[in-house]
């Protein structure tokens, strides 16, 4: 009996090998994932069976910087960073609210495949808590940055001296 990965012979080692006509995998990894196909031949003919592995892990993620401090009308930038296996969908909430890209007002930017969130000219509005939520077709998790705006106190204004005593 002998085991084909993607068109080559298994090569049996710790992780990988055939024990009573079945391949063991251990210790799987994301390279393991393909279609396998098991062949058998004996003096009555040969018979074949492909099966596909989907190997899955489940979802990370975390936000860059977790909290981010501006000047009003400075440019802020949050970035997502999700692992997972089948790749997560990622999408951004703000204060509880989906984020959606010039149906909710916000001026923010959302690029790549969603793991970057600008915000070109940050104002009061713009304030409060950002998540990144990142999902599979089987798990799901979130990571929160807050942006904080500065810059817009004022230095105390006196307008009475007292005398020195």
């Amino acid at each position: 009996m002998e085991g084909i990965f993607r068109l080559e012979t298994v090569t049996e080692n710790e992780r990988r090998f055939l024990l009573g006509g079945s391949l063991v995998l251990r210790n799987v990894q994301a390279e393991d994932a393909g279609f396998y196909v098991c062949s058998a031949n004996n003096s009555a003919g040969s018979a074949s069976l492909e099966v596909q592995l989907r190997v899955l892990a489940p979802v990370g993620v975390h936000v860059q910087p977790p909290s981010l401090l501006v000047d009003s009308g400075q440019t802020a930038e949050f970035i997502c960073v999700a692992t997972g296996l089948p790749p997560p969908e990622i999408w951004w909430l703000k204060d509880g609210q989906r984020i959606r890209m010039g149906g909710d007002g916000s001026s923010a930017t959302i690029t790549g495949n969603g793991e970057r969130i600008i915000i070109p000219s940050a104002q009061r509005e713009d304030q409060g808590m950002y998540q990144c939520v990142a999902q599979s077709e089987n798990d799901m998790a979130q990571s929160t940055a807050e942006l904080r705006l500065g810059g817009e106190c004022s230095l105390p204004q006196f307008s009475h001296l007292f005398p020195f005593l």
